[in-house]
């Protein structure tokens, strides 16, 4: 799917939610979605490197869609516990 704005930048296969969520965003999604431990580390790393320049709010709302989506209710809890550790 392409979709144009009048930028007439492309955007290839990715949704508002994406472009909106930014590039470390992304990986915590994606990082997450994979829960193995190293990619919880990794969260953890951007999450301590990167935490204010995040939108959390999106990664929630991103994270809380594939839970609906996939079935699955530990992607949301996930975040907030590791946004817990870090004392927030």
């Amino acid at each position: 799917m392409v979709s144009l704005r009048s930028s007439g930048r492309h955007h290839l296969g990715r949704s508002e939610n994406e472009r909106r969520c930014g590039r470390h965003g992304r990986v915590i999604v994606t990082k997450i979605l994979a829960g193995r431990p190293k990619d919880i580390d990794d969260v953890r790393g951007i999450l301590r490197e990167r935490k204010s320049s995040l939108n959390l709010d999106l990664i929630r709302e991103t994270l809380g869609l594939l839970d609906q989506a996939l079935d699955r209710s530990d992607l949301s809890p996930l975040l907030e516990d590791e946004l817990r550790k870090l004392g927030n």
